[in-house]
């Protein structure tokens, strides 16, 4: 620096110093907010898919809803407001066990879900 002030190669350098910095934290800010969508993604698969499972666990073991096969429903999500699909399938492994496998994933996107297992006995009856 001269005692008139700066020199064009100083300013130049400074503004090409500033470019770079914002050009890193707007790529960062990028970054952090496709995690966060991301993120909340998988935390309302997680919270539909326990929902579910919660749901299913409260039914008699014998319900007709408990029965074994392959089911799903579409249902929207308050928090995000996307849509997600939810699939479940029940296994009979014998007379006293069954396998239940609940599946929860936004709708028409490749995006990863949440899959939760839950193996039921039937009450001994003490």
């Amino acid at each position: 620096m001269t005692g008139r002030g700066f020199t064009l190669i100083e300013t130049l350098l400074n503004l090409a110093l500033a470019a770079f910095l914002v050009a890193g934290t707007a790529e960062l800010m990028l970054r952090a907010a496709h995690l966060k969508k991301r993120s909340d993604t998988l935390t309302a698969s997680a919270g539909l898919a326990a929902s579910k499972l919660e749901s299913l666990r409260a039914l008699p073991f014998d319900s007709d809803d408990m029965a074994a096969g392959a089911y799903q429903e579409s249902v929207k999500d308050r928090a995000t407001g996307r849509q997600f699909q939810i699939s479940w399938t029940i296994d009979r492994i014998s007379d006293q066990v069954k396998h239940v496998t609940v599946r929860a994933a936004p709708s028409g996107t490749a995006e990863r879900g949440t899959e939760l297992r839950l193996i039921l006995a039937r009450p001994l009856g003490f």
